[in-house]
Formats: C-alpha cells, structure tokens, sequence
C-alpha cells in the first residue's frame, strides 16, 4: 500500500496522509485518527508511523531472565546494531502472563515489534504488531502461522550425545534440568528409549528453580539419594555450574567420576576446569537472523518467515570417556 493509494483511500492529499504520519501539527486529530484507522486495516501502518521516528522500540518477553540471558544478550547485540531499544520483560513461566504481555505491549506500549523467546502460548493471529518467535513450544506454528520463527533442532545432537556414551559402554545416564527444559527432558526420555529400550525415571532430576540453584539441586536430589550417574546430560550450562559444584563437593571429579554434556555452548565453557562439552545452537547466528527478519518485517521489506538450525555436540574434556575410569 502505498501513500498514494492510501492518500486515495482516504480523500485526502497524499500530504496530509504525509503530515498525520509525522505527527505534524496541522492535521487535527479526527483526521489523523480517519487515516491510521484506514492505514491499520491495510496493514501498513507500522511501515509508515516507524519511517518517522528516529528508535525502534522491540519487546523481549522470556520466561526466565537469568535462563534465557544467553539469548537475550544476543537478541538485545543485534537490535542495537539497528539502533534499536529494548525492553525485557519475565512470565516466570506462565502461558496467561505471556498473552497478557503480547496484549500490553502491542495495545499500550505501542511496541513497534515483540521477540518471543520460548514461549508456551499460541499467541493471537490478529496481532498487529510484528512478532518474532524463538524456539516456541507449539511446534506447529511454524506451519500454521504467519509469524517470524527461528527454531533450534536439538534432536540430532541429543541422540548424538546418548551415542557417544553409548559407544564407550555407559547406559547409565542421568537427566537434570529444570521447569524451562521440558522439550530437553521429552528427548532425553525418547532416545534413551530408541538407544537401549526403556528410561529410568529415577534417573532424572527436575528442580523448580532455573540457573546454578537449580543444578545444584537437581545434582544433588541425585547423588543424596545414594545414586552416582556415571554421564549426566545437562539442560544448559548454567545449569551445570550448580551440578558441577554439587559433585565436586562429594569428592568426585569430572570426568573421571562422572561425564557431563550440556545442552547449549557457550565461550567460556572452554574455559573453565575440566572444558566442559556443550551442544552449539547457533545462539548468536539464529537470535541475528530473528532480529533482521523483525527489522525487515517492520519496515515493509523482504524478510525470511521460517528459520531452522541443526545442532552439534562440542566435545570437551567433560565428555572425554577415554580419560574417565572403565565402565562395566
């Protein structure tokens, strides 16, 4: 749609559809209102109300700040390259208080895009403002909607870690993770089950609370109950920190005593004793072409609608079975 169309639409001159856009003080406000209405209806609106203003404002809604920082640097990294602002906001987890934010930020706050980082909800298909949606829940968006979605398959690199225990002779592997990890546990379950028949729940640890807390835990809910994982898979690395520490505190080493991969990677995992064995999701790659898809989409241009990323296991001494005692 373009100004003249718009202009036509409205019969008015195209510069005073020009002027009402830039907010200029000689278009009274009836009229103003009578081509936005008109602008919203023809879904140009955003392209023409943002061609005036100097920021983007983008809203990220997460569930759980401190688990989902590692996104959230790289989403908030990219959008100030477009010289963009940014908000965060936390659900702590709830499908109600993401629709509630979706509804804040495109009716109040007048958020000229939302970044949605694992979300549970099915957001509303009627939404007028620009939504990008990372790693969702609800698989099935992806072919349904119409939404900006990046998703990271982690499938591959998940029976690929089950593999690579299995290969040195241990079945014996232990889950922890947290409420964030639900897709991570169903896997675990799934290719335990396709590798040797059958999962142990008493093999998997859940705890409430995300980050260190939670590894700790989950890690220790394990060790107490007289049970010693010879691998573990972790839901993420800050998860790990917790769980590393609980071993350690026990007298057992990694990974002598037990291996552990975690599911996602980051740089300064190479860094910290023993070099700890991370799945790369292409955090920054995917959370960059998210953000130029939104960007893109806001200002009227070509953007990609659907963006998919394959995971791979990065091997650290962590993992490294050949230094870890023989298993039976």
């Amino acid at each position: 749609m373009t100004l003249t169309k718009l202009a036509k639409l409205a019969n008015v001159a195209v510069s005073t559809v020009s002027k009402a856009f830039s907010m200029h003080p000689d278009i009274n406000e009836e009229t103003r209102k009578a081509i936005f209405d008109l602008a919203k209806q023809h879904g140009c609106f955003k392209k023409y109300y943002n061609a005036n203003c100097p920021k983007l404002v983008i809203a990220i809604i997460c569930p759980d700040i401190t688990a989902c920082s590692s996104n959230i640097k790289s989403i908030q990294a990219r959008l100030a390259e477009y010289n963009c602002e940014s908000c965060v906001t936390a659900t702590n987890f709830s499908i109600e208080r993401e629709l509630e934010l979706i509804e804040y930020y495109e009716n109040y706050v007048k958020a000229d895009g939302i970044v949605l980082v694992s979300p549970r909800c099915t957001p509303p298909q009627d939404i007028e403002t620009p939504l990008a949606l990372l790693d969702p829940y609800d698989e099935s968006l992806a072919i349904e909607s119409d939404f900006i979605i990046a998703n990271r398959n982690i499938d591959l690199a998940y029976e690929e870690a089950i593999n690579h225990f299995a290969r040195h002779g241990i079945s014996d592997i232990a889950f922890i993770g947290d409420k964030l990890s639900i897709s991570k546990h169903s896997l675990y379950k799934r290719f335990m089950t396709k590798k040797f028949g059958f999962v142990d729940e008493k093999k998997i640890s859940i705890s409430e609370h995300t980050s260190p807390l939670g590894g700790y835990q989950a890690m220790s809910a394990l060790l107490d109950s007289g049970y010693v994982p010879r691998a573990v898979i972790s839901a993420y690395f800050e998860f790990t920190i917790g769980a590393a520490n609980a071993i350690t505190n026990r007298g057992l080493k990694i990974p002598d005593d037990i291996a552990i991969i975690s599911f996602n990677n980051l740089d300064i995992m190479n860094y910290i004793s023993p070099g700890f064995s991370g799945v790369d999701c292409f955090n920054d790659e995917s959370c960059a072409a998210l953000v130029d898809s939104l960007i893109n989409k806001i200002h009227g241009q070509a953007y990609q609608k659907k963006l998919l990323y394959n995971s791979s296991v990065i091997y650290r001494k962590s993992s490294d079975i050949q230094r870890t005692k023989d298993s039976e």
